[in-house]
């Protein structure tokens, strides 16, 4: 059996570098990318992308996993978040390795 570490996504002090949370979001070793999102009603939201193809918005007041998905391939390189739709909530486009682009709600729900 291999070694496994947990990938753990840190909400840092910027000043006192002091923990104000942190989350695991995927259990093997994977590569995760994480980049700001806004959901309905201006929620800020941190969405993390992993290699393996897991999506996850957490709340980024506290680190709650709001949702988590898996996409049916890995995702290269860093996703964009972008308002598709004109609803004033982001999208997340991502590169899919197989290749193609794929366009996932931040719902947040």
């Amino acid at each position: 059996m291999g070694h496994h570490t947990r990938r753990v996504v840190y909400a840092l002090d910027v000043i006192d570098g002091t923990t104000w949370w942190s989350r695991t979001v995927v259990a093997d070793e994977q590569l995760v990318r994480p980049i700001r999102a806004k959901a309905a009603g201006d929620d800020p939201l941190l969405v993390v992308c992993a290699s393996d193809g897991t999506v996850a918005v957490l709340d980024l007041e506290d680190g709650t996993i709001r949702s988590r998905t898996r996409l049916d391939a890995g995702i290269f390189p860093r996703p964009v978040a972008i308002d598709l739709t004109a609803d004033g909530v982001d999208d997340l486009v991502v590169f899919q390795g197989d290749p193609r682009l794929t366009a996932v709600a931040i719902d947040g729900a």
